[in-house]
């Protein structure tokens, strides 16, 4: 299970700073979600609270440029205009007659060559 990143959690960037001085497992997991670097960080935060704080705010700090970079990489969507329907070009299957249609005809024994 993963969360999503923190610009779709509704975090701010300092807000998870600070997170990340106070609960750093919090902060990284709010930030990548339930990955490897939650369980390093968890590691690091048992063991000694300083590496743990250190991680999480490297962590913090590379999903934000991570998401500014995304943010700077995409076009603008302003003057998008739909693209015409595509035409359909498919043609219906011809329609095949059965031998059962050609027996309910009736034959006409009246017409004489």
């Amino acid at each position: 299970m993963s969360s999503p990143p923190p610009a779709q959690t509704g975090v701010s960037y300092g807000a998870l700073i600070v997170i990340s001085l106070l609960v750093p497992p919090v902060a990284v997991y709010l930030t990548s979600g339930c990955h490897s670097e939650l369980g390093f960080n968890i590691l690091l935060t048992a063991l000694f609270h300083l590496p743990g704080i250190i991680h999480a705010i490297y962590v913090v700090q590379k999903y934000e440029d991570k998401r500014k970079a995304n943010h700077y990489q995409q076009p603008p969507q302003q003057n998008y205009q739909q693209p015409p329907p595509q035409q359909d070009y498919h043609q219906p299957p011809p329609q095949h007659t059965s031998y059962q249609d050609h027996y309910d005809e009736k034959p006409d024994y009246h017409h004489v060559n």
